[in-house]
């Protein structure tokens, strides 16, 4: 557990950081699941990157190899988007936020404009 403890940390940072997006995204009036979601796309290599650089400076005469950046890279990811989804399911079933109708009613729009 205790190599897993940056990559969990800055994961469980990441979706904090996400959410917040989210919460913007939701009291702007847009729906977090809909096109105006890519605003938080760059938060999962931010988080990403600061994990290795963690790595990198505690680790300072060790070699990372390409597979050992992959690795630590794709969990960062996995948990930040496991830590998130709990986050904004708990969220959204406990607040009725209306997010899911705001998607729905956006996603009819589009439907209609392709017909």
């Amino acid at each position: 557990m205790e190599r897993f403890n940056n990559t969990l940390k800055y994961s469980l940072y990441g979706a904090a950081l996400s959410f917040v997006v989210f919460i913007l995204l939701l009291v702007s009036g847009n729906s977090p699941w809909s096109s105006a979601s890519w605003m938080g796309a760059w938060i999962p290599g931010v988080t990403a990157y600061f994990v290795l650089k963690l790595y990198k400076e505690e680790n300072p005469d060790v070699a990372i190899s390409f597979y050992q950046v992959f690795k630590k890279s794709m969990q960062v990811i996995f948990f930040q988007a496991l830590f998130f989804t709990i986050i904004s399911i708990l969220f959204t079933s406990i607040f009725d936020t209306g997010a899911l109708e705001m998607y729905q009613a956006e996603m009819m729009q589009n439907a209609e404009q392709l017909a």
